[in-house]
């Protein structure tokens, strides 16, 4: 028979054995936890930088579209004094000597800037609320030849609030001079 020690020896020799697998198990686990934690946030990286650099690539074509724009307008206000004039009367509000500029001020109280043109694309109208000023009808007991009576401004329904009743007032200013101004 074998000593009871020499019987022993071989378990040890095997138990050794397992213990040095799992700790090689351990260690290539381990090894490839942070290999694929590495080329994870490498791959982050790069796809952040990808995006970046897209974005970056279109605000760049954007930025030298917009230098092209600004050039052909530096060359235009150089050159094209039409230009000029149409940006003083649009942006400006400016006038000739000699020439009136009417604002006209829309029923819903909107005051728009010189030049602008009103919903639709269609230019402002010369009298407020965006049609022409009818003449009055002949007075009672006109005879054919008699000289007409002067024309009444339109009546219009008033604004009830702020800036309406400035505007009304503005509006029935202009409509008071448009007669008098075709005399």
């Amino acid at each position: 028979m074998t000593p009871r020690g020499q019987m022993r020896a071989v378990p040890r020799a095997a138990e050794a054995r397992t213990g040095r697998r799992r700790l090689m198990t351990i260690g290539a686990a381990a090894v490839l936890a942070v290999t694929v934690t590495v080329l994870f946030n490498q791959y982050t990286k790069t796809y952040t930088l990808a995006r970046d650099e897209t974005r970056l690539e279109q605000r760049r074509r954007e930025l030298i579209a917009d230098n092209t724009r600004l050039r052909d307008e530096i060359e235009r206000l150089r050159t094209d004094d039409r230009y000029i004039e149409q940006i003083a009367r649009e942006q400006l509000g400016l006038v000739r000597p000699g020439e009136v500029e009417l604002l006209v001020v829309p029923y819903d109280g909107t005051v728009s800037p010189p030049g602008a043109t009103l919903r639709g694309g269609a230019a402002a109208p010369t009298s407020a609320g965006g049609g022409s000023v009818a003449p009055a009808p002949p007075a009672e007991g006109a005879r054919p030849g008699d000289s007409p009576a002067p024309a009444a401004a339109p009546t219009l329904p008033q604004p009830r609030r702020g800036i309406g009743v400035w505007a009304a007032g503005v509006r029935d200013a202009v409509l008071r001079l448009i007669p008098k101004l075709h005399r």
